[in-house]
């Protein structure tokens, strides 16, 4: 059985005293820095490149240095910056700062399960796993509700990292939710695995509509009706509150019987056990990790030719054409730029 923990399971006094470096002051580095600081964490620096980002969180009121010079003076460590850059950025800025006995976070075991990072001998190596966008963790911080997260063990050199990951959860507000132990290389394989298959959804999404329209339906329409009108993202919502079938009974009688009689037409006409199969092996053998890593190092071809083909495409400029009728401008800027700015004194 999983084991969950709760508040009276974490003890934050571990960490209030300890110097916390977040790494990187994206999504979710400011949610978190921001929840810990807010949980009475008052030694939270940033370590950061002099982006907009470094500007935020000097905005934010937090002591702001470079990369490495946070790593040296921290207890703490969290790697929150991307996971392609975590090899790069780990052996340039962080290796030579890790003095015996501190402590290496991760939000995702990526880097660790595909050996990008290969952390000393006499570090704690922890992994405390947000599952929600950082946006999530500081609005339902905020709110008093937290949010699931799961927490992971790579390495116990202190004989404490366990307690150290549960009152880091603590401290950015998971346990009010529920904080779920698991295996370190389940964490990446199930996580890289979710991301994968939800964008197999969305390009059935993307063919369904293009049918759609081939059928005469105005593509505006049709874009409406798929996600840009937000009920499909209150429907899957609705799904993490009540359970799977339970919250597919919130939608009309005309819905579940759809539901129920042509969603397994897709399922009985698709090999989803080869495909599914495709996509597992080749998480867990490590192939996509190499796949992304010499993307990485190629320049990133393919991700700049897929975001050019879409950016500009059809979809994106039907898009564009609805923000304009419905807002009278663009969408807003992202969260981290946006959320509740803080000056420092």
């Amino acid at each position: 059985m999983v084991k969950v923990y709760f508040d009276k399971d974490a003890n934050l006094s571990i960490i209030k005293d300890k110097t916390i470096a977040i790494i990187g002051y994206g999504n979710q580095g400011r949610a978190q820095a921001l929840n810990l600081r807010d949980s009475g964490c008052e030694k939270v620096i940033v370590g950061n490149i002099k982006d907009e980002s470094w500007n935020v969180a000097v905005n934010d009121g937090f002591e702001v240095y470079p990369i490495d010079e946070a790593a040296g003076k921290a207890d703490i460590i969290f790697m929150l910056i991307p996971d392609e850059i975590h090899g790069e950025v780990f052996e340039k800025y962080i290796k030579d700062k890790l003095e015996s006995g501190k402590v290496l976070n991760f939000a995702h075991g990526f880097s660790i399960t595909y050996g990008f990072v290969k952390p000393p001998e006499n570090v704690d190596v922890i992994m405390v796993a947000p599952r929600m966008i950082g946006k999530g963790v500081r609005e339902t911080y905020l709110e008093g509700k937290g949010f699931p997260c799961f927490i992971s063990v790579y390495q116990d050199y202190s004989g404490k990292a366990k307690d150290i990951a549960l009152a880091i959860a603590k401290g950015i507000g998971a346990t009010k939710y529920g904080v779920f132990e698991c295996d370190w290389d389940d964490e990446t394989f199930i996580d890289i695995y979710h991301e994968q298959i939800v964008g197999v959804a969305g390009h059935l999404w993307l063919a369904a509509i293009d049918y759609a329209v081939k059928q005469g339906v105005d593509p505006e329409i049709a874009i409406m009706e798929f996600y840009m009108s937000g009920e499909t993202g209150e429907t899957w919502k609705a799904l993490g509150e009540l359970g799977f079938f339970t919250g597919l009974k919130s939608g009309s009688e005309t819905a579940q019987y759809g539901i129920m009689t042509r969603g397994p037409l897709i399922i009985q006409h698709a090999d989803l056990q080869k495909i599914f199969g495709k996509i597992w092996n080749d998480i867990v053998s490590g192939r996509f990790a190499t796949e992304l890593e010499l993307e990485r190092r190629a320049g990133k071809p393919f991700f700049q030719r897929w975001w050019k083909q879409n950016l500009e495409g059809p979809i994106t400029q039907t898009e564009k054409k609805l923000f304009q009728d419905l807002r009278k401008g663009p969408p807003p800027k992202p969260w981290k730029y946006t959320l509740e700015i803080r000056k420092k004194k």
